[in-house]
């Protein structure tokens, strides 16, 4: 009914400013019209396919007061919003009507000057991006049953997890989210591998300090799995990249959930998700709590030749119980400076404290397997960890959806630190003194900063044609030490060479292009990379310097440009083929250029 008066109430104002002298149509020398623009969604941004438009306007043909004074033209928004009306007559004044089902019905009036240009013929009138609201009301007699979202959804460069409505992982971290993927291996300790190599994990597509374990599985809404990146991604990703997309709610009006868990042994989560939108702000917080416990039991059974002659045994066995305390608070806004326009900052804080308590069993016998002596090795050790990440992003949408700039700034903090102290005794068979007892105090503290800017821009020009670049700088600042103590009999400590203390700096700064289009049935995408790096890094204590610079010299600048070319044939409707191709690089990691020998325990180098 709203809509019914409306639009009659819309029609006679239309009729009485239709009804105008003929010197305007008298002086429009054939000059057509074209009214062209994107309907979208006023929350999600996204382009509403079907929406309706009824477009009127003076016709130029009324020469008596009771001819048809107005014309009606109507066109349906098609794949992403878009719609166009051609061949318009010129006029003064057009009035629009969108409607789509479930938003609230949009008039709009376009204005055209007097008098059209000499020199053009056919007028062009973008109107950009109209938003539609959604409609609020409680229908009667009318059952909604959403459709869910697919547990798994294929992309051209990628395989989409959608993770919101798994429930095996609520409650749980990152790691817990990853067992869940087909295409993911994860260890007993929580290492992740994809086709048997270790991947590059991101957040929201950024670089992180956080690791799996450290990330909890109820802010995630979603994981992308990348095999083999485009010229968009980071050139040493060779072992394929994890993208975690953290959940950011744009719901109208106040809404959060809440959800708490327990289990054994030991374990207590819960988590806090809350959203407030209201008018040019989105405000979004939440907040985890995950403890967890048990003991791991572990078994070595070794045996040691030379010249393939038995020389001895060795048998160990041990258990660790262990104790994990995470806790997490992110919080953040987006402000919709205008309908193209948005501005948003993301606050996010980790903590966690764990401890363990191993007691290891050891037992050295000879060739024969008769034993010589025994030891007990005791393990008491403690960590910590902060971690927090700031970002500050910028978009920018043009007159189409798919046609954006993005800019952000992100500054991630972490500190970390652990103490542990071994005892190890040493026994003969019959459980007298082997030999006195050995103390070690290990003692450990880690600062790392990092600093990324990234602009980028993409522009779907067509259906098949899009273009994207972009610009990014990467800059981590780290330092740790870490201290060995031996303790005699009277508790005087003597630090050994073991210890190490460390600090490195490292830079890569990056550009990238791709172009995507389709020929016949074949669809391709060609990018280009081109990445320097350097690396920085001092062993404090002896003054000593490694770390290495990539490319070293203009003659090695080639070995600088990453290449990738991807390309799909639809073999039917439901099947596709794809060839795709990408130069990568894998850099040494700091403990890989650091010259320094890491020891856990005198049998394990």
């Amino acid at each position: 009914m709203k809509f019914t008066l409306l639009y009659v109430q819309f029609i006679f104002i239309g009729i009485g400013l239709f009804a105008q002298s003929g010197t305007f149509k008298q002086i429009t020398n054939g000059t057509k019209v074209s009214i062209t623009g994107v309907i979208a969604d006023s929350i999600t941004n996204k382009g509403l396919a079907g929406a309706t438009i009824e477009l009127t306007y003076e016709n130029p043909g009324a020469t008596a007061i009771n001819s048809i004074s107005y014309v009606k033209r109507n066109a349906i928004a098609t794949d992403g919003g878009k719609f166009g009306i051609e061949n318009l007559p010129y006029a003064k004044k057009y009035s629009i009507v969108i409607a789509a089902v479930g938003y609230e019905t949009t008039f709009k009036e376009i204005f055209l000057s007097v008098q059209p240009p000499e020199d053009t013929k056919t007028v062009i009138k973008n109107l950009g991006i109209i938003k539609l609201h959604r409609e609020n009301k409680m229908l009667a007699n009318v059952t909604v049953r959403a459709t869910a979202t697919p547990s798994m959804q294929f992309d051209v460069d990628r395989k989409i997890f959608n993770v919101e409505k798994n429930i095996t992982a609520q409650g749980g971290t990152a790691v817990d989210v990853m067992k869940n993927i087909p295409s993911l291996s994860v260890d007993v300790e929580g290492n992740v591998q994809m086709r048997n190599s270790t991947p590059q994990i991101l957040i929201d597509g950024r670089p992180t300090i956080l690791t799996l374990d450290q990330i909890p599985a109820d802010d995630i809404e979603r994981v992308e799995l990348i095999t083999n990146p485009s010229a968009k991604f980071e050139a040493q990703s060779a072992g394929g990249i994890i993208n975690i997309i953290m959940k950011k709610n744009k719901r109208a009006g106040l809404n959060g959930i809440a959800s708490a868990g327990g289990g054994v042994p030991d374990l207590i989560n819960g988590n806090v998700n809350l959203n407030l939108r209201q008018k040019k702000f989105n405000l979004f917080a939440s907040g985890n709590y995950n403890k967890s416990g048990g003991v791991a039991r572990e078994e070595t059974f070794r045996i040691n030749k030379s010249n393939d002659t038995i020389t001895d045994y060795f048998n160990q066995s041990s258990e660790n119980e262990r104790s994990r305390k995470f806790s997490s608070v992110r919080f953040g806004a987006d402000y919709f400076l205008d309908n193209n326009n948005t501005l948003s900052f993301t606050q996010s804080f980790n903590n966690g404290n764990f401890n363990n308590h191993e007691i290891q069993n050891q037992q050295y016998l000879d060739s024969l397997g008769s034993l010589n002596y025994t030891g007990l090795r005791t393990t008491n050790g403690t960590g910590t960890f902060a971690r927090s990440s700031s970002r500050l992003s910028f978009e920018r949408r043009f007159d189409d959806p798919e046609n954006k700039l993005t800019a952000d700034i992100t500054y991630n903090k972490g500190s970390r630190s652990n103490q542990s102290f071994v005892i190890n005794d040493f026994y003969n068979a019959d459980s007298t003194i082997y030999m006195p007892s050995t103390k070690v105090r290990n003692d450990g503290s880690a600062n790392d900063k990092q600093f990324i800017a990234q602009i980028d821009y993409s522009n779907k020009i067509n259906k098949d044609k899009r273009i994207e670049f972009g610009l990014r700088t990467f800059y981590a600042n780290s330092s740790s030490n870490f201290g060995t103590y031996s303790i005699d009999q009277v508790n005087n400590e003597t630090k050994l060479p073991l210890s190490n203390d460390y600090k490195y700096t490292e830079t890569i700064n990056a550009g990238y292009f791709n172009y995507a289009n389709k020929w016949k049935s074949l669809t391709y995408q060609l990018g280009l990379r081109i990445e320097l790096s350097k690396f920085d890094g001092t062993l404090v204590d002896s003054n000593f310097h490694f770390g290495y610079k990539f490319p070293d010299g203009f003659n090695d600048l080639g070995y600088a440009l990453f290449p990738s070319f991807f390309l799909t044939k639809p073999l039917s409707e439901n099947q596709d083929i794809q060839f795709n191709y990408s130069k990568r690089i894998r850099r040494p990691r700091f403990w890989e250029v650091n010259p320094f020998v890491d020891i856990n325990d005198p049998l394990n180098i």
